[in-house]
C-alpha cells in the first residue's frame, strides 16, 4: 500500500463540502471496487462481502440492502456502494431505468445504516434522505464554470438541484444496535454518486470517471 499527498495551488479558493473528503474519495473507491469485481467476473455485492470479513456491521448493512433491493434480479439496472464513516456504516443501492445516459430515470434508492443506538430514528432517516438528494444532485448537475476569476453560477436557477419529479423513492432502514450512537449528518451523501455511477454502467456498459454526469460545462 502506497499513499501520497501532494498540494496543488489553485487560482480559485476552495473549502469543505458536506461529508468533507469522504464525498469524492468514496466515489473513487466504490466505483473502482465495482470495476474490479466486473474484471474478476464477480458480483459487485458478493465481491464486497469478501472484503468485509473484519467489518461485520457494514457487511450486515450490505446484506440487508441487497435483500431490500432484490439485487439478484437480472432485469434491473442497479448500482451499489458502501461507506464506513468512522463508526457509522452505510450501504446503498440505486436503481435506474432508461436506454442511455441522456434519458435515464432514477427510480429508487435503498439505504441501510448502522449508527449505533438511533436516539431519534426519524431524524436519522431525514438526514440520510437529505444526504442522498445532495449527493445525487451533485453527481448529476454540480458543475461550475469559472470566467474572469469568478464562479459564473449564482443561485439555484443556474446551479441545479434535483427536482421532486427527478428524485427517486428513498427507503431507509436502520439496523437495531446497542453500540454507542455515532454521527449521521454526513453519512448519506458519499454513497449516492458511486451507486448511481455503478448503476449507469449496468445500463450503458460505460464507466463514469468524471462528475457531474449532466452538468459538466467543460464537455
Amino acid at each position: 500500500l502506497k499513499v501520497e499527498w501532494r498540494g496543488v495551488s489553485l487560482p480559485i479558493p476552495t473549502t469543505i463540502w458536506r461529508s468533507i473528503g469522504y464525498s469524492y474519495n468514496t466515489f473513487v473507491v466504490e466505483t473502482f471496487l465495482s470495476e474490479m469485481a466486473y474484471a474478476a467476473g464477480a458480483d459487485s455485492v458478493e465481491y464486497r462481502m469478501g472484503l468485509l470479513r473484519t467489518n461485520p456491521r457494514l457487511k450486515h448493512c450490505l446484506e440487508k440492502v441487497r435483500d431490500l433491493a432484490n439485487w439478484d434480479s437480472s432485469n434491473k439496472h442497479q448500482g451499489v456502494a458502501t461507506y464506513n464513516f468512522g463508526r457509522t456504516q452505510v450501504a446503498v443501492i440505486v436503481e435506474i431505468t432508461g436506454s442511455n445516459i441522456e434519458d435515464f430515470k432514477m427510480d429508487k434508492a435503498w439505504c441501510v445504516v448502522d449508527c449505533g443506538i438511533a436516539v431519534n430514528p426519524d431524524s436519522v432517516k431525514a438526514q440520510i434522505e437529505g444526504g442522498i438528494v445532495d449527493g445525487l444532485s451533485a453527481a448529476l448537475y454540480g458543475g461550475l464554470s469559472i470566467r474572469d476569476n469568478a464562479i459564473q453560477q449564482s443561485n439555484f436557477h443556474d446551479y441545479q438541484l434535483l427536482r421532486i419529479n427527478e428524485t427517486p423513492l428513498i427507503q431507509v432502514e436502520i439496523i437495531p444496535s446497542l453500540e454507542s450512537p455515532s454521527g449521521i449528518g454526513e453519512a448519506g451523501l458519499p454513497v449516492a454518486a458511486p451507486a448511481l455511477a455503478n448503476a449507469l454502467f449496468s445500463l450503458t456498459g460505460k464507466r463514469t470517471y468524471r462528475l457531474p454526469i449532466k452538468g459538466d460545462l467543460s464537455r
